[in-house]
């Protein structure tokens, strides 16, 4: 789940991706137009005193990993156009159409050669989107809003797309073996079949809740959900194979765990779920976010989980009650947001890139689960002696799955994932909002430990056995109840001076 919102606006107090701030330490910045922050419309906030640093870092990891000079200056210039793109302006013409400021006109130029796209075809599908009807090509053009929808929707689409190719090649370069695109290689077969040793590291973003929620907000609090159901259950059956570790009879009705299953199925049950039902709202013609407010409504009247909103908002918008709190979702932009598509004509364009990262992503297929299948147009192979090239097919009229389908599938296949292996938790706690160190907010730091979950781990952990020495260190404390005073030093730390303690003090039952 990438939060490609951020890319071109963020909350208060929020900041964009830190890469983007990153690329102001690199010494290309002045050539790519990078100056300073404040010049851009999608940055927020100030450069931290450690960026340059933190830059350093990011090169040297992308050149251990094998990403060499001409791809990181490649990806140095897609960071740098998304950045310009989003400072791209549109002027209105009349109700129905738009054009580009002057400003922007000169503004397009630099940013297709960053891209290396063409700079006309570029222009003219920021401001227009052609059709096929019936053989009939129609050319219609975007009113002023559209363009800047379609501008937004080129700058996410272009950032998730390096980012999903990014990982792609780590991938690839970290296994060479497991992903051998010469599979009749004698042995690759084999070796591909072979069980692998994997380790996998989820950074999942916390609960959020802000003044203004949105889908993206939905999506992160449904994922969060899933975990914290995944980690009480985790906790909970470590709980009991302790006990069983121990020889202890559990009494598990003493432990209690907030059951957060029901508002999980509440999401993604078939076939009357909130994605489902927003996918469903998607395929009609003439719906609307509040339609689909009205449907949710109905459908899910009388949940302890779900609560209709009764004065309005001016907006549609509906309330979902989260284990850490209620949270209110402005539903404005949802059935948008859920589509997810780019234009063909802005697909065209990118797929006629001369930069490799972009041609390539373009040219891919995206999966049930949002990732990219990377394509290499370039591939060739062999027919009857004679080298043919590979037709990747159109995907510029591809459909890709909707954003709430993605997301689901991406949840279910991280589950199996997580179930199949042994998990280690890391919750990280932010210590104070301004990166200070010495300055320790207890208000903020309780509301991230409700919030990751620790403190219901906690309370778990409490309503068992919440003390578990060892025998050293029960001995260690208790000896002088089972032992002779003058004897004390002589007594031996351990399993047998334990149980003469609770013998003598007449506990029951020992084990």
């Amino acid at each position: 789940l990438l939060e490609k919102s951020r890319v071109v606006e963020q909350h208060e107090n929020e900041r964009n991706f830190h890469v983007f701030y990153y690329m102001f330490a690199s010494a290309g910045a002045p050539d790519l137009g990078l100056n300073t922050p404040s010049d851009f419309h999608a940055l927020c906030g100030q450069i931290w005193p450690d960026n340059e640093d933190m830059y350093n870092e990011l090169v040297c990891a992308l050149a251990t990993i094998g990403f060499d000079r001409e791809e990181r200056e490649m990806l140095h210039e897609v960071l740098a156009a998304i950045l310009h793109l989003v400072n791209v302006e549109f002027e209105k013409i009349d109700d129905d159409s738009s054009q580009l400021t002057a400003e922007s006109d000169a503004l397009i130029i630099r940013i297709s050669q960053l891209l290396g796209v063409d700079d006309k075809a570029f222009a003219s599908s920021l401001t227009q989107i052609h059709t096929v009807t019936r053989g009939e090509h129609i050319e219609r053009p975007y009113t002023k809003e559209q363009a800047y929808d379609c501008r937004d929707a080129v700058a996410k689409g272009i950032y998730s797309r390096v980012f999903s190719w990014i990982v792609s090649k780590v991938n690839e370069r970290l296994a060479p073996e497991l992903y051998s695109k010469q599979a009749a290689r004698p042995g690759v077969s084999q070796l591909q079949k072979n069980p692998s040793y994997e380790i996998g590291v989820l950074d999942i973003f916390g609960f959020e809740n802000f003044k203004n929620n949105s889908f993206e907000q939905m999506c992160i609090n449904v994922a969060h959900e899933q975990l914290q159901f995944f980690f009480n259950q985790h906790t909970f059956r470590l709980e009991l194979e302790e006990y069983e570790l121990e020889g202890i009879v559990a009494n598990t009705s003493r432990i209690k765990f907030v059951d957060n299953k029901p508002l999980i199925d509440m999401f993604l049950d078939a076939p009357i779920g909130i994605f489902r039902l927003l996918d469903e709202e998607c395929t009609f013609p003439k719906t609307t976010d509040k339609s689909f407010v009205d449907k949710i409504d109905d459908a899910f009247e009388g949940n302890d989980f779900y609560k209709k909103i009764i004065k309005s908002r001016g907006h549609p918008a509906f309330i979902i009650a989260h284990f850490p709190g209620d949270v209110e979702y402005n539903a404005t932009h949802f059935l948008e947001k859920n589509k997810d598509n780019l234009a063909a004509d802005i697909i065209a364009v990118m797929k006629n890139s001369s930069l490799n990262v972009i041609s390539e992503t373009f040219s891919s297929t995206v999966s049930e689960t949002g990732q990219l299948s990377i394509e290499n147009h370039s591939t060739k192979r062999v027919h009857r002696g004679e080298e043919v090239q590979v037709d990747s097919g159109n995907t510029a009229n591809k459909r890709a799955p909707s954003l709430s389908h993605q997301f689901k599938s991406s949840l279910i296949d991280l589950v199996e994932k997580m179930t199949s292996c042994f998990p280690h938790f890391v919750r990280c706690i932010k210590p104070n909002m301004l990166q200070l160190p010495e300055k320790f907010e207890d208000p903020f730091v309780q509301i991230q430990l409700g919030y990751t979950g620790v403190l219901e781990a906690t309370r778990i952990r409490r309503e068992g056995y919440s003390w578990r020495p060892t025998f050293e260190e029960f001995v260690r404390r208790f000896k002088i109840l089972g032992f002779p005073t003058h004897l004390l030093n002589r007594v031996n730390e351990n399993r047998a001076a334990a149980k003469k303690i609770v013998e003598v003090i007449k506990l029951s039952p020992v084990h």
